[in-house]
């Protein structure tokens, strides 16, 4: 059973949504005569956001608040802008966040009382480790308000999600950073929106600015948002997130993809000795 699963956050593939990528590709290129391809970004921003506000299963509390918005190369591209805003020596993450940071030099601590005074916290809501609330998320901030602790908000599984309202307005939260490619399966054509408490002049800012981005991957998602909506994927794929789950004798994670597990039998999937995250997507194909 264990081969049904995958360690990674891989997306789901649905069908439908693939079909209708392929009917719709020839419209996405839609100027032959001097850009090949040209996007409404503020139509994108707006849409994106209009579909954020309607999503039921989570809601950001406080996020309108946030007015500075800027379009990203997904998370990912949100993730590399703070790496230059803060840099990365200044930025902490807590273990069972996604590994790139690791990867990448960014330090790792065990609790969140070692995060010094001054750092920068990035933490991932949903939680990369679980796909739920972070355990001590009021606590976090807590402390990050009393010790001067800038957080970013990582919202890469926000809309395949079902954690109910979560405060975001806070004085220690500067960015909030979310992205389409967990909900229509596009990471390879990732597209996103980080919205920030206060401008500031970032190389996303400035590309921004001067409209230098992938107008290709905001005509695609315009479209997939006019046809599918944000809770899409969470609505057609939750009950069957529920039987795997208890065919596999697993919890029920609040994010659609995942299962969790302390068994030992799933030990391979484990992330940073916090649970098994068992992701579903490669077994939920074979349903849908």
């Amino acid at each position: 059973m264990p081969n049904m699963f995958i360690k990674g956050a891989r997306a789901i593939f649905d069908e439908e949504i693939y079909q209708y990528a392929k009917s719709i590709a020839p419209s996405i290129w839609n100027d032959s005569t001097d850009n090949m391809t040209f996007a409404d970004t503020e139509e994108f921003k707006e849409k994106y956001i209009n579909g954020i506000n309607s999503y039921k299963h989570t809601r950001l509390l406080g996020l309108e608040h946030f007015k500075n918005a800027m379009i990203t190369d997904g998370v990912t591209g949100a993730f590399l802008d703070w790496y230059i805003e803060y840099g990365k020596d200044n930025l902490v993450v807590l273990k069972g966040e996604y590994p790139f940071h690791e990867r990448n030099g960014v330090e790792v601590v065990e609790h969140f009382t070692e995060i010094k005074k001054g750092k920068v916290l990035i933490i991932s809501l949903p939680f990369s480790a679980t796909g739920g609330l972070h355990s001590n998320y009021f606590s976090i901030l807590e402390w990050c308000g009393s010790n001067d602790i800038k957080v970013l908000i990582d919202a890469a599984y926000l809309n395949i999600s079902g954690m109910g309202e979560i405060p975001v307005l806070h004085k220690s939260i500067k960015s909030v950073a979310t992205s389409l490619s967990k909900v229509y399966n596009t990471g390879m054509n990732r597209i996103g929106i980080k919205f920030d408490i206060e401008k500031s002049d970032t190389p996303t800012q400035q590309l921004n600015d001067w409209s230098y981005l992938n107008h290709h991957s905001i005509n695609l998602h315009n479209s997939l948002m006019d046809k599918f909506s944000l809770s899409y994927i969470y609505d057609k794929y939750k009950d069957l997130q529920v039987d795997i789950c208890n065919k596999a004798g697993a919890l029920v994670s609040e994010t659609v993809i995942f299962g969790l597990s302390t068994d030992d039998k799933y030990k391979e999937y484990n992330r940073s000795g916090i649970t098994n995250r068992l992701c579903l997507s490669k077994e939920m194909k074979k349903w849908k």
